[in-house]
């Protein structure tokens, strides 16, 4: 097991694209889906998935048991509350046995 984790932050609105970049496709999947794959195949653990806007159609992309997907309250804030949410989730993860 790692003792580096991994934080994907995927919690844009993506105003100026107009549609949620998380689900372009990308090959076979979203964009979002061949994302965590690779992450999966890293040495990292654990995988924290950070989502915001449009986190309802963006959680069915997201087919992996091993990584921990929480939501950002405050994605309309900028990327730092993003940040800080996979850094506390890392945090509490460290301290618990899952």
């Amino acid at each position: 097991m790692s003792d580096v984790g991994l934080i994907i932050l995927a919690a844009g609105a993506s105003t100026r694209m107009g549609t949620p970049k998380q689900l372009l496709r990308y090959g076979e999947q979203s964009l979002i889906g061949h994302v965590v794959q690779v992450a999966n195949a890293s040495v990292c653990h654990p995988i924290i998935v950070v989502l915001g806007s449009y986190a309802e159609r963006i959680k069915p992309e997201i087919n992996s048991e091993q990584v921990h997907i929480v939501e950002n309250p405050l994605f309309s804030e900028g990327i730092s509350s993003s940040i800080r949410v996979g850094i506390e989730t890392l945090n509490i993860r460290e301290h618990l046995t899952f």
